[in-house]
């Protein structure tokens, strides 16, 4: 009397055993593999009716993974993750609880049928890494020879271009290739480049790809580099616009102190008084972050009243004959009054980033002062911190 048990990856595995599963990473990837369905069967010579207990146990699998038998008891079993490149190897005993005897537990004496494999085949060429212990794995030994020796024979037969860099690489193409420097075609059999050049690889110049925010790459500079470190390439330009006022215009003319020109800025009978100190011709698009504000003064006497001034903008040069203008977004601000003691006030108006169109016009107005002229300044100097769009 004896008892064979039957593991198989086949829903009849006495009437399929040693029938293995295959996984294969060229279909489905580790970390989508599903659970593995096993099953198990076994036979008592001498008692047809024998009734069965079951003991799974996971012989060998690679190091590190976490592969796992869902009920080691169960007659039918799963067997997950499948979180590694390598063979799972597992090993079946049967119990006949009517007789209390069971199959062969000792590996190295049980008939194959004991035994069943989770074959995990490789994403490129279905290789295995068998698991310790398998039987019979000649086989699958020859499948790697066969891999070897097909990837020896085609590194053989081609060139080096297949491989988009090099055209029938030569002793001298090899040795200029591993040797430094740049990798250009030393018997000019190479096609030329947009640049002139022949390279065995591409890598240079023209054939790196354009730098990106997020990668390195190729850029063009508008100049030469003259060497002495890395060349700087400007993403952007930051423009700034300066410029300074010593006059203000008003009914008689002018004044040597800032204030608002005229009143009103009327356009029929003071076609010549400009709404701002400070008018620039901004030619490109580009975005307006933040101006600076200095103003010279005079000692504060009264104490009355503050200077105010804004950024005002035309869209086209009859606007701007005409006096007719916007207010920049953001822009107005309230100096601090002048000091007793007549010194300078400098301060920063942060824009926000108000988008400047291309050819138009951007001044600097004035529209409050402090009550008195003897506590007026006499000077005034603005920065404009751009960025070109």
């Amino acid at each position: 009397m004896s008892i064979v048990a039957s593991a198989s990856a086949n829903i009849d595995p006495v009437g399929n055993p040693t029938e293995d599963a295959v996984v294969d990473l060229a279909v489905t990837p580790l970390g989508a593999v599903p659970a593995v369905n096993l099953y198990a069967g076994a036979v008592d010579s001498g008692d047809p009716g024998a009734v069965w207990t079951w003991e799974w146990v996971i012989l060998a699998k690679m190091t590190g993974s976490a592969a796992a038998i869902n009920d080691p008891t169960a007659q039918n079993i799963l067997v997950d993750p499948i979180d590694q490149w390598g063979n799972i190897r597992l090993m079946l005993v049967a119990t006949n609880t009517n007789t209390g005897l069971s199959s062969e537990s000792d590996p190295l004496r049980a008939p194959s049928s004991a035994f069943v494999i989770i074959r995990v085949l490789s994403e490129k060429l279905s290789l295995q890494k068998m698991a310790i212990g398998e039987r019979n794995w000649h086989d699958d030994a020859w499948d790697w020879v066969e891999a070897i020796e097909n990837a020896l024979t085609g590194a053989a037969d081609h060139d080096i271009i297949e491989h988009d860099d090099v055209i029938a690489a030569t002793g001298a193409d090899l040795e200029r290739l591993v040797g430094g420097s740049y990798a250009l075609d030393p018997d000019s059999t190479n096609p030329l480049n947009d640049e002139g050049f022949r390279p065995l690889h591409w890598h240079y110049g023209s054939t790196i790809n354009a730098a990106t925010a997020l990668a390195r790459g190729t850029v063009k500079l508008q100049e030469a580099w003259g060497g002495g470190g890395d060349p700087l390439v400007l993403t952007s330009q930051n423009p700034r616009f300066c410029g300074q006022s010593l006059f203000s215009n008003d009914d008689d003319g002018h004044t040597p102190f800032i204030t608002p020109h005229g009143a009103g800025f009327n356009a029929v009978f003071f076609t010549d008084m400009a709404p701002a100190h400070i008018i620039w011709h901004i030619e490109e698009a580009c975005t307006l972050h933040s101006y600076n504000l200095s103003l010279l003064c005079a000692k504060r006497i009264t104490g009355l009243g503050d200077y105010k001034f804004r950024l005002i903008l035309w869209t086209t040069a009859a606007n701007l004959d005409a006096h007719i203008y916007a207010n920049v977004a953001n822009s107005s601000f309230t100096m601090l009054e002048p000091s007793s003691d007549g010194k300078p006030i400098t301060t920063s108006i942060a824009i926000g980033g108000a988008a400047i169109p291309a050819d138009c016009w951007i001044g600097v107005q004035c529209y409050e002062r402090p009550v008195e002229d003897i506590d007026r300044a006499y000077g005034l100097m603005v920065t404009l911190f751009m960025e070109s769009a």
